[in-house]
């Protein structure tokens, strides 16, 4: 588990324990399965590879 997903499951607890709490009628937050954490991980990777397929399409175009 990557140093982002502790702070994730976490922050709930910090920010409670330092007396910062939700907005009212706010939906508690769920630890992400297993699942959606592997599937956060590699979404930037995703993102890179169309970002650097926009920016080359960009340069045959300009």
């Amino acid at each position: 588990m990557s140093v982002s997903n502790l702070w994730q499951i976490f922050s709930r607890i910090w920010l409670a324990n330092n007396g910062i709490l939700p907005n009212p009628n706010t939906q508690p937050s769920r630890n992400p399965t297993a699942d959606q954490l592997q599937q956060r991980e590699h979404k930037p990777e995703s993102w890179k590879r169309e970002i650097e397929r926009l920016e080359q399409q960009a340069k045959i175009y300009a």
